[in-house]
């Protein structure tokens, strides 16, 4: 991968069958169903991106609103963000075996400050 560009970008419900596809490689002894990737999706897409390399799907983080120190359970549906969230919670950055190493998991802020979101671009060494 090296000379490539990646790319985080923001992700959508059509993004859900490269999550998935990437989860079963990445996460194989702990997969989640997909309407719980949707819930994440769906009630928090300013906390959601896609990592593409080549136009490639290549990993993803989901992130969302929650109560610190009190994270959801793995594969369990959220049904809405808690009025009491005081911090953003990453429940996941999943990046292919390929795409590991190229910085492109530390590049990715999808934490918001204010009403900001950072979205990073840079060529792999």
């Amino acid at each position: 991968m090296a000379g490539q560009t990646f790319r985080w970008r923001e992700a959508s419900l059509p993004d859900l069958v490269s999550v998935s596809e990437i989860q079963l490689v990445v996460h194989e002894a702990f997969p989640e169903d997909g309407h719980v990737l949707a819930d994440r999706l769906e009630l928090s897409p300013e906390g959601c991106f896609m990592l593409e390399v080549g136009g490639v799907a290549q990993g993803y983080v989901l992130s969302h609103p929650w109560v610190r120190r009190a994270p959801p359970s793995l594969n369990s549906m959220l049904g809405e963000i808690p009025a009491a969230a005081d911090t953003w919670y990453i429940h996941d950055l999943a990046l292919l075996p390929e795409t590991r190493g190229s910085g492109a998991g530390g590049n990715v802020v999808p934490l918001r400050y204010g009403e900001d979101a950072v979205y990073m671009e840079r060529a792999l060494a």
